[in-house]
């Protein structure tokens, strides 16, 4: 829904400026997924929690408006605020980069938390065991 969005506020250029932005964030994930496997995979954890937010898409809407009020904020509407259409190719471009930064940054922020959780529960369970082994190995020295 969030991109039937987009696609009806956009004109042939402002889609190819959408293109442009989009392929932009594929070419700098594709970079990190060369060097960080550990940053790639805080955001895809993060990332499923952002897709399957689309079942509401509240923060996706949001991030839309920020992108298009910051393409109309430097000329790129044709009306200012989120009720103008985006002209051209730097309109497009422009909300698309808002707009997916907003959302990457959230991926990121929920990825971090899911790795902190996934770490934690780890470290519970492993004092657990070992807490468990030191009660096994005192029952059979006594």
């Amino acid at each position: 829904m969030p991109l039937q969005f987009a696609w009806s506020i956009t004109r042939q250029s402002g889609r190819a400026g959408m293109l442009a932005g989009i392929l932009c964030y594929f070419g700098a994930g594709c970079l990190v997924a060369l060097k960080s496997r550990r940053v790639l995979m805080t955001v895809v954890y993060g990332g499923w929690v952002v897709a399957a937010s689309q079942a509401v898409p509240f923060l996706q809407m949001i991030s839309g408006i920020f992108g298009v009020t910051a393409a109309g904020a430097v000329g790129q509407s044709s009306k200012p605020g989120i009720e103008g259409d985006l002209n051209g190719e730097a309109g497009g471009f422009i909300a698309t980069v808002v707009t997916g930064g907003i959302l990457l940054v959230a991926a990121l922020v929920l990825g971090l938390v899911i790795r902190v959780i996934l770490v934690l529960g780890k470290r519970k369970s492993a004092v657990g065991a070992k807490s468990l082994q030191c009660a096994e190995k005192g029952k059979s020295d006594g």
